[in-house]
């Protein structure tokens, strides 16, 4: 713990800059990380099937001989720190990441999930090789219609949270602009494993198949489709109304170029275009 501590001992970044990292924190990338895995924090770009993926990878370590997160919380005692169904840890801080890695000593390998930003403390654990994690991110465009629908539900059960503000494109749009900043901080990370809401949607047996390659399982292909299929984007639709588990709106794949008026794709063109092409997606 002294060394950990030692590691962080600058303030924590809750939102680092561009190059703000120590450079030891880009030795590794993820085809070359190797030795003892102890924690996984899978996070990820709110509304970008961070659930789904979550529940993947926990599937995937408890095949791979890790231990399931939900019971990890409850024979610990963790629903404090690890809230709600998929185990929101919140801002990775130094207090939360090594309590939970001081516990998967006492366990075996299992996945906590966030939507915060990288900080010195989570690369301070990876550059110790005591955690991993991996960064799923969604065409913008889609994930501000998707966080406007939840938003919607939210107001009509009568709540007032997280997406419920957003009411309009302008409120989601700025939430958006943030969430890039998050996106942007994993992207300059090599060791952080990234995959895209829609090849997890699209391609997930071969999805899943490099978390388990990154995470260094030993889980076969066949075990992987069944994890896949357990959690499968339509089924969870069908049995997920309560919005515990999965968070699921449409869960449809550029759904933005018939459900967004054009005034709104203008507006991410002319704002964010140099960033959809870094993510890989076109202008259309």
């Amino acid at each position: 713990m002294t060394r950990l501590r030692a590691l962080v001992a600058a303030p924590v970044l809750t939102r680092p800059r561009r190059g703000a990292y120590p450079a030891r924190a880009h030795d590794l990338d993820e085809d070359r990380i190797e030795g003892a895995l102890v924690l996984v924090v899978s996070a990820g770009m709110p509304k970008a099937g961070t659930a789904f993926l979550y529940n993947v990878i926990n599937g995937l370590l408890v095949a791979g001989g890790g231990a399931d997160a939900r019971a990890v919380k409850d024979k610990y005692r963790l629903h404090r720190l690890m809230r709600w169904h998929n185990n929101n840890i919140g801002p990775l801080t130094l207090s939360s990441l090594a309590r939970l890695w001081l516990v998967s000593l006492l366990t075996r390998p299992f996945v906590v999930k966030t939507h915060g930003p990288p900080t010195r403390a989570l690369l301070a654990l990876m550059r110790l090789r005591l955690v991993k994690a991996v960064y799923v991110y969604r065409d913008p465009r889609d994930a501000l219609l998707s966080a406007i629908d939840h938003g919607k539900r939210i107001r009509e059960k009568g709540e007032n949270h997280t997406f419920a503000r957003m009411t309009d494109f302008d409120s989601a749009f700025d939430a958006v602009r943030r969430w890039l900043r998050t996106w942007q901080h994993y992207m300059d990370l090599p060791a952080v494993l990234k995959v895209r809401y829609e090849d997890l949607v699209e391609q997930p047996v071969p999805t899943a198949q490099r978390v388990v390659k990154y995470l260094g399982l030993k889980v076969d292909d066949a075990t992987a489709q069944d994890i896949v299929a357990a959690n499968d984007l339509a089924k969870q639709r069908q049995h997920d109304r309560d919005d515990t588990e999965q968070h699921f709106n449409k869960g449809v794949c550029y759904r933005y170029r018939t459900e967004m008026p054009d005034a709104h794709r203008q507006r991410f063109r002319d704002t964010l275009g140099d960033t959809l092409l870094a993510m890989g997606y076109t202008l259309d």
